[in-house]
């Protein structure tokens, strides 16, 4: 990506293309790639509430075990545990236990949990750049692995994605060592993808108690520019997991942090804003947000819960309603404010 040129309205995105360079030291033939990660990038954290000895909570007395990986996904590769539950159910990791589903529905490429972020700002030399990443343990073709950048520009003229904004987070890629250098020469799939460039630190536990667990996990996220050779550190995306090993009850609170950037490299981004009512021929010239020195982060969690109830033949799908207040409008109807158990 030479340059990441893009013109952007809310509730659409359009990415121009201004150049592309084949590189010719890239081989075209996508690896089968079956990582072998290191074991200090996962663990496992038991819950204790089967063994604990205060007597009077008042849950069932069956433990939660939570597994992560170092890049933010509540799945550990090693022992194949996500969010289990008295050794019945694993929504991230399924079926519960250290193997595999045995009837092939569920083979590890397809475990999906973690987050995704997209970024736009225009640097005041490389114009209008978008960066975007993502820990998803999985992407469909391969599961786990180090950080993977993907570039239309690798395949040369043979692939079919030839413009940036055609790349997708499923595109294998060239491997990253640990400082986000790229250091792959095939093409390669994995879990954990960028179109610039990621640092992972080390997990830093900072409680580990009888009764509760605190880890804070960090990625790095940086801009690439190919023609300079230049990494710009844009963002960090920072998760504290806190495990209440006795009451059953995960947090994760994720953190997008802005790292401040030298003088002259961020400037004024401008986004044409189209209200839904009134259809994008209606838009005028003045409906245009302004950022001054800034810029525009999405950011999102990605999952997906896999709660078998059939012992024999497991079957996946999974039904979540969100119950809302229904208050009566265009976005939230009282028909779809239903009562629950708690009311």
């Amino acid at each position: 990506m030479n340059k990441k040129s893009l013109a952007m309205k809310i509730g659409a995105v359009a990415f121009i293309a201004l150049m592309i360079l084949p590189v010719a030291a890239v081989s075209a033939d996508v690896q089968a790639s079956v990582w072998s990660d290191p074991s200090d990038w996962y663990a496992t954290v038991e819950g204790v509430l089967a063994s604990d000895y205060y007597s009077l909570y008042p849950y069932e007395e069956k433990s939660l075990k939570v597994g992560y990986s170092k890049f933010g996904e509540l799945i550990n590769s090693n022992d194949n545990v996500g969010l289990e539950y008295a050794g019945e159910r694993d929504p991230f990791a399924a079926p519960p236990g250290p193997d595999l589903d045995p009837w092939g529905k569920l083979p590890k490429r397809v475990w999906i949990n973690g987050w995704y972020i997209d970024i736009r700002y225009n640097h005041s030399s490389w114009g209008y750049r978008n960066v975007w990443a993502g820990a998803l343990f999985a992407d469909l073709s391969s599961y786990g692995g180090p950080w993977i950048r993907v570039d239309n520009d690798y395949w040369g003229t043979d692939y079919a994605e030839q413009y940036e904004w055609e790349e997708d987070f499923r595109d294998p890629g060239l491997e990253l060592d640990a400082d986000g250098d790229v250091i792959g020469t095939d093409l390669e799939n994995g879990g954990r993808k960028t179109n610039g460039s990621v640092v992972t630190e080390d997990p830093v536990v900072l409680y580990d108690g009888p009764r509760r667990y605190v880890v804070q996990l960090k990625n790095k996220i940086y801009d690439y520019n190919e023609i300079a050779d230049v990494k710009l550190h844009l963002v960090d995306v920072i998760f504290t997991i806190i495990f209440n090993k006795v009451k059953k009850e995960v947090i994760v609170l994720k953190d997008v942090k802005y790292n401040p950037q030298a003088k002259f490299d961020i400037a004024p981004i401008k986004l044409n804003v189209i209200c839904p009512e009134w259809g994008a021929d209606t838009a005028q010239e003045d409906d245009v947000f302004e950022v001054p020195y800034g810029m525009v982060v999405q950011f999102s969690n990605r999952e997906e819960w896999d709660l078998g109830t059939d012992e024999v033949e497991p079957k996946y799908a999974s039904y979540v309603h969100f119950y809302t207040q229904g208050v009566d409008n265009n976005v939230d109807t009282s028909v779809e404010g239903l009562s629950t158990v708690y009311n």
